[in-house]
């Protein structure tokens, strides 16, 4: 826990500088959960806290406590949280309680899951009310369990609970606080149990090197997850991940060996892309990319695996806002996780990632973890490795929501083909439904002409 800030920005100004993410559970902790009224911490609310504080496996020690807020509560967050309107009226505001929870949370190191979406709220009230900096250490159960369960299908609480049979009762921040806690002490043993089973999966550093094959001579598919967590509203980010099959010398050969939203698969048909966001949000991989060694062409020496904030510069944004991006490598045949590699870099100005690669070294392949960061989203890095892209990404000239687009990229997925293909026959469709008044349009055009 940092001290008061000498120069106070305003809360649009700040830079949320949070403490050191750790991988391991300690014996002295404090559990958190917020509900809230939205996901920015700039602009939305928080109306409950809860925190329950642990020693050595035992709980010593809770705070909790609705918040007054100053608009009404939306029916999407009533239905959530089980919150009214009347519940808040006589509830404290933030201000109120700020102190009392600032000494409950001095110096403890805070876990919860997703936590660095409750770490952002924190810092924000914080900073807004005491001048104070939140640097707290923290670990995140999310990743905990993508690390020692990666068989499930999701990693949100009321799946993990079901996975691993604890009761639960969601959303209210207590309530969240108690799962959280079940899971770190009633299902220990069954991690255990299943780590054992399961060789854990290697978890690297940038810039490290590993062999993929030499000691998995067996492996012929692996699927690569890559995710992130968003800072910020997420409804406003579009992210892409892709895949460049790369020649020796770090080229793509030609324009099937870029792999990405608007084509699925390469030409040898080793490479396929499972679509855009399919699993999607913060409760797994966000994207997945198929790879069979066995088929890939000779003259791919390497693939480069990347992500890309879709129209970037328009929006505004980078990978400053993107929090927790990964990439992890999955033995397809037997759902065995081989390697993880979590970015630790803070990016701020980059729009596009070179995540890891994989690339052949004497006939074996390895794996590379990179994390290097671009400018220029796409393009660039489509320039870097000898594809233009500019007129390969599907840019309709046309204003085009990002939801619409969004679901075309969906649509595309599903029927295994590309987003023109889609936009064209949904365009031809409309065109042919009003054919007769374009038919009229163009006679008026033409009368108006001889005239």
């Amino acid at each position: 826990m940092e001290e008061t800030a000498d120069t106070k920005q305003s809360i649009e100004e700040i830079e949320i500088k949070k403490g050191k993410s750790l991988d391991e559970i300690p014996n002295s902790y404090t559990i958190i959960d917020l509900e809230t009224t939205g996901v920015n911490p700039r602009k939305n609310h928080i109306i409950e806290v809860g925190c329950i504080k642990i020693r050595n496996g035992q709980e010593i020690a809770r705070y909790e406590s609705l918040i007054k807020v100053p608009n009404k509560l939306s029916s999407r967050v009533k239905k959530m949280t089980g919150i009214t309107d009347d519940m808040l009226i006589e509830a404290p505001e933030f201000k109120d309680i700020a102190q009392d929870l600032w000494n409950f949370l001095k110096d403890e190191i805070i876990v919860g899951h997703n936590v660095y979406f409750d770490i952002q709220f924190i810092y924000v009230y914080f900073y807004k009310e005491m001048g104070m900096i939140f640097g707290n250490d923290y670990v995140d159960t999310l990743k905990i369990c993508r690390r020692n369960f990666p068989s499930f299908k999701s990693y949100s609480l009321e799946n993990i609970c079901n996975e691993l049979n604890i009761s639960a009762d969601h959303h209210r921040a207590i309530s969240d606080c108690l799962i959280v806690r079940d899971i770190l002490n009633e299902s220990q043993s069954q991690m255990y149990e299943i780590i054992e089973e399961k060789s854990m999966a290697i978890n690297l550093v940038k810039g490290q090197k590993i062999d993929l094959t030499k000691n998995n001579p067996e492996l012929k598919n692996i699927l690569v997850g890559l995710g992130w967590s968003l800072s910020s509203d997420a409804n406003a980010f579009d992210l892409d991940a892709s895949a460049f099959l790369l020649g020796v010398d770090g080229k793509v050969t030609n324009e099937r060996d870029f792999v990405f939203y608007n084509n699925l698969k390469d030409s040898s048909g080793a490479v396929e892309h499972l679509g855009d966001n399919l699993v999607g949000g913060d409760v797994g991989d966000n994207e997945q990319i198929i790879v069979d060694l066995s088929k890939l062409p000779p003259h791919v020496d390497k693939i480069a695996f990347t992500i890309t904030i879709y129209e970037s510069e328009e929006r505004q944004q980078n990978f400053g806002m993107i929090k927790q991006s990964f990439i992890r490598v999955v033995d397809y045949d037997n759902n065995k996780e081989l390697i993880h590699y979590d970015l630790e870099k803070d990016f701020s100005v980059e729009t596009a990632i070179i995540v890891a690669e994989i690339y052949k070294h004497s006939g074996l392949w390895k794996f590379q973890a990179i994390g290097s960061g671009f400018r220029g989203g796409l393009a660039a890095l489509g320039r870097n490795f000898g594809v233009k892209t500019e007129n390969k990404t599907d840019q309709i000239t046309i204003s085009v929501y990002p939801n619409v687009k969004s679901d075309v990229k969906k649509l595309a997925a599903m029927h295994k083909t590309n987003m023109s293909a889609i936009v064209n026959k949904a365009l031809q469709e409309y065109i042919d439904k009003y054919s007769e008044e374009i038919k009229r349009y163009d006679n008026f055009m033409k009368n108006i002409k001889q005239q």
